[in-house]
């Protein structure tokens, strides 16, 4: 049966560019049903079409650690953990967790339990994996993301809204602190130094014993933000994985481009074999002090969620390749390449995860179909249901130019980055979440009628992909429709927000007339000072996703008031007070 379209990528610790597009093999499959075609009459291999009965969450949460012979798996598309035996190669035990969407896990330090964050439930498991007793949860914040277990047992939990907090081994709160909204990873070192990352921002925060904190910009560091053989014109972002490496830590990041993109050409997003289009993929080393070891950057991995390093190899797991197969190939210190063991296909797992055991295996965690892949191939099957469902598949896929719609909208949002488009000028990643279907027009300006001419214009024009059908665009914007709105807390002033929600509703100052609905957005085109017409944006989850405005002029929501929002033409606000503007920040970060 056609499984994912996806499979594991591998980049040693040279990685850089330079390979051209007659190093690639650019494989297509011959047609079969559901075929679609590209620029230049490519042959996309595209499977019938397949719709999950409960749509799959967004590829990013899914993790695997292994201690000893024990490996588990926090499987998010299934809301389960497995643990398996990689001696005996079974699994010997498993837990549901129906709507938690299990992510980050980590053994407790006799690696007798293990934690794992519920995404979703505002939770974190607790895990026996010796006596069988049943898991038991305790609360963390809304939106859990990172953790790590101290020598200690002391349990250390990153949430989306900015929190970094500790819990006693049974779930009692020690501490709590906050960083800055959207924290992905948190690794603790053996001297008690906490490593935090932001997602979209790729910036890292080192949190020294004494509570100290260093915010750590890769771009303002030292070779960082050129990422090695991508050049100057290239920014760290989306950080997709944070692991610890020799008491520092290793990144494993995109890149984006800050050059003009073009947007009138055809695959103007796009990139040939192993160069970067306007995406590219990055793994950075820094030391225990902070200091950038190695910054390496390379073009043709695509979604790269996860990545290890042993010796002078970095192992990247980019279940977005699909399409164009980078393999390997005589271009010096390049090595690009699908698989490690065997040659690469179309039918190839869908990597999303992956760990070594003690004894230096590399093991593989598939999410469709549910397996373990271990040296030479060796699969230890998980079981369960299949997940594959073709909008998501769409959504994640390579679209043939190297990136994919999750390139620029990770984890079914947006990457917080803002694009020089060459025909209309600075434009910030519109975020997806929470659903656009009923939305159109499309695109800040409203350009675009509907997702017909949206898929048309981008993921065939400016990404180099092929035409979709439209049963499986429909497909696609249900998938897309069903990622929620992420749920925060931010830390506002309950007093301050109330006021500002006075404000807010104020016809004299004016804001609900267009944020107004299930949505905070009335999805009108209006010109609010900005000089051309542009869409309403929603302001749901809106403390989550500076800078603001369409060309990202604001960097705080305090700035968007400013002269950067458009002046009165964009709400009554020229006459607000100091304080009416703190208090309309307030509100708006509870939203």
């Amino acid at each position: 049966m056609r499984v994912g379209l996806t499979a594991l990528a591998v980049a040693a610790a040279a990685l850089g560019t330079g390979c051209t597009e007659s190093d690639i093999d650019s494989a297509f499959s011959v047609p079969r049903p559901g075929e679609v075609r590209g620029p230049s009459d490519r042959v996309r291999d595209v499977p019938p079409l397949q719709r999950a009965e409960t749509p799959p969450p967004p590829i990013g949460a899914s993790t695997l650690a292994i201690e000893g012979s024990r490996a588990v798996v926090s499987d998010a598309d299934r809301d389960r953990v497995v643990a398996v035996d990689l001696r005996d190669s079974v699994t010997d035990q498993s837990w549901s967790f129906p709507g938690g969407e299990p992510g980050r896990l980590a053994f407790g330090p006799e690696g007798d339990t293990a934690y794992v964050v519920l995404r979703r439930a505002g939770t974190v498991a607790r895990l026996d994996l010796i006596g069988g007793s049943a898991p038991t949860t305790f609360a963390t914040c809304p939106a859990p993301r990172g953790i790590d277990v101290d020598a200690a047992g002391t349990v250390h939990v990153a949430c989306l809204g900015g929190q970094l907090s500790t819990f006693d081994p049974d779930g009692e709160p020690i501490d709590s602190m906050w960083l800055a909204p959207d924290l992905r990873d948190v690794v603790v070192a053996d001297d008690g130094t906490r490593w935090v990352s932001r997602l979209r921002s790729a910036e890292l925060f080192r949190v020294a014993a004494d509570r100290s904190v260093r915010r750590i910009d890769l771009d303002a560091v030292d070779d960082a933000r050129r990422l090695d053989r991508l050049g100057d014109d290239f920014t760290a972002m989306v950080a997709w994985r944070l692991r610890p490496l020799d008491g520092g830590v290793l990144v494993v990041h995109q890149g984006a481009t800050i050059a003009p993109v073009r947007t009138t050409e055809p695959s103007g997003y796009g990139g040939s074999g192993c160069s970067p289009g306007i995406v590219g993929a990055g793994v950075t080393t820094l030391d225990p002090t902070g200091a950038v070891v190695e910054s390496r950057a390379f073009g043709g991995l695509v979604l790269p969620v996860d990545g290890v390093r042993d010796g002078e190899e970095t192992i990247v797991a980019a279940p977005g390749n699909h399409g164009l197969r980078p393999t390997v190939r005589s271009t010096g210190e390049i090595h690009c390449f699908d698989h490690p063991d065997e040659e690469s296909s179309a039918d190839d797992p869908q990597i999303v995860a992956l760990d070594r055991a003690p004894d230096g295996s590399l093991w593989r965690f598939s999410r469709e179909p549910a397996a373990l892949i271990g040296p030479g191939g060796k699969t230890i099957r998980l079981g369960g249901e299949s997940v594959f469902d073709t909008g998501h598949d769409l959504f994640h896929v390579d679209a043939g130019g190297g990136i994919a719609c999750a390139s620029c909208h990770p984890e079914g949002g947006e990457d917080g980055h803002t694009w020089v488009f060459s025909d209309t000028g600075p434009r910030r990643t519109q975020p997806l979440h929470g659903g656009i279907k009923g939305t159109e027009p499309f695109h800040w300006a409203g350009d675009l009628a509907d997702l017909t001419a949206l898929s048309a214009e981008v993921f065939a024009h400016r990404m180099g992909g092929p035409i979709v059908d439209r049963r499986y665009l429909a497909a696609w914007i249900d998938w897309i429709d069903s990622v929620p709105m992420p749920v925060a807390d931010l830390g506002a002033d309950a007093a301050a927000a109330e006021r500002g929600a006075g404000l807010f509703h104020d016809a004299t100052v004016g804001c609900a007339g267009c944020h107004q609905g299930g949505r905070l957005a009335d999805d009108g085109t209006y010109d609010v000072g900005t000089g051309e017409p542009l869409q309403t944006p929603t302001l749901r989850g809106i403390g989550l996703r500076g800078p603001f405005m369409h060309d990202g002029c604001a960097e705080t929501l305090a700035d968007r008031f400013d002269t950067c929002g458009g002046g009165d033409a964009h709400g009554q606000v020229s006459g607000l007070a100091p304080t009416d503007v703190a208090d309309l920040v307030e509100y708006l970060r509870t939203l």
